[in-house]
């Protein structure tokens, strides 16, 4: 459940990347991960260096050369179907 939107994950999550306008956000999204986290371990990391700003060659190869903006970086080349985005109000 992300921002009231129950979704399923449909392939094998090792990053999650989340956009925020407000730092506050990251204390709630730190506390959500230490509670929900309590067998293995997680990082959580700031800073927009995480952010891809340019294309991938995976991005190219799935999407060519007109590729959403919104989606750079998020292309997984194994799944068969688009990333799942989940946008905020």
């Amino acid at each position: 459940m992300v921002g009231g939107s129950e979704f399923e994950l449909r392939v094998q999550v090792g990053t999650m990347i989340f956009e925020v306008l407000d730092d506050s956000v990251t204390e709630k999204i730190r506390a959500l991960c230490d509670r929900f986290f309590t067998k293995f371990p997680y990082q959580l990391q700031t800073g927009k260096k995480y952010m891809r700003t340019q294309p991938t060659v995976a991005d190219y190869a799935k999407y060519g050369p007109n590729v959403d903006p919104d989606l750079i970086g998020l292309m997984d080349p194994r799944n068969k179907e688009g990333p799942v985005i989940i946008q905020g109000r």
